[in-house]
């Protein structure tokens, strides 16, 4: 019975720290092999001018926190309105195409009124290196009195 009562405490207190401490190092993910050779990619985007879009599919390296350019093949797709949520008031999608970046200058049917704030969504959808990538940008712009367009609120990446 003393043997018992010098264990047990220890016993426990393994017990505890291994019950706490191993699913957190699992979940983690600081497994040197996942970690270094995670990727993955982002859209980012712009507004220039009076009707330039200006989209750049970015290699993103986890570990390395470095942004590359990157080739890619796939569609592109620019929506413009009033809110995300809403319909369009514009909407253009490329054809297929091999590249990392992409510019469309929209057409005479996007009229922008001046002073009002409108709301961007950039997508790609397509491969690179025979891996399905889907990833989109939304983000603010203001038109400005003589129609220029103006990134007003920073990106959301999804």
């Amino acid at each position: 019975m003393q043997h018992a009562r010098r264990i047990l405490p220890i016993m426990t207190a393994f017990a505890l720290f291994f019950t706490l401490a191993t699913p957190a190092a699992f979940a983690s993910g600081s497994d040197g092999k996942t970690a270094k050779g995670k990727t993955t990619y982002q859209v980012d985007g712009t507004a220039k001018g009076k009707k330039t879009f200006h989209l750049v599919l970015k290699k993103v390296q986890k570990a390395a926190g470095k942004q590359k350019a990157y080739k890619a093949k796939g569609k592109w797709t620019i929506n413009v309105g009033k809110a995300y949520n809403l319909p369009p008031l514009y909407s253009h999608t490329s054809k297929k195409l091999t590249g990392n970046e992409y510019f469309h200058f929209a057409s005479k049917k996007l009229k922008l009124s001046p002073g009002k704030k409108y709301e961007v969504y950039g997508e790609f959808d397509g491969t690179v290196h025979g891996k399905k990538v889907v990833k989109g940008v939304l983000f603010k712009i203001q038109v400005t009195k003589n129609h220029n367009m103006k990134v007003i609120k920073k990106r959301l990446y999804f």
